[in-house]
């Protein structure tokens, strides 16, 4: 039994995550390689809270390179989005 301090089998019903996007290359273990995903802390923090059956805001800035397909993918997957442009605009 969990000591009574450790919360668990809880996920509240919406959270907001902070951070950044960015456009990334994945390499898996076998070695494929997969250029341009979208990808980046906000992004992954998200996607686990909902994998808990959470649901998920996301706010990041953006450089103006980010593609739009991207933005629009994390929205279909049922996430709200709010992005700003980056303040120093370097590419994503």
């Amino acid at each position: 039994m969990a000591p009574d301090n450790i919360v668990t089998n809880r996920v509240p019903g919406f959270a907001v995550f902070i951070g950044n996007f960015i456009r990334e290359t994945v390499i898996n273990r076998n070695g494929r390689i997969y250029l341009d995903y979208p990808g980046g802390d906000v992004l992954y923090a998200a996607c686990a809270y909902k994998a808990c059956g959470g649901s998920a805001g996301l706010i990041g800035c953006i450089g103006e390179n980010f593609p739009q397909k991207f933005l629009n993918k994390i929205q279909r997957n049922g996430c709200l989005l709010y992005t700003s442009p980056s303040p120093r605009d370097l590419s994503t």
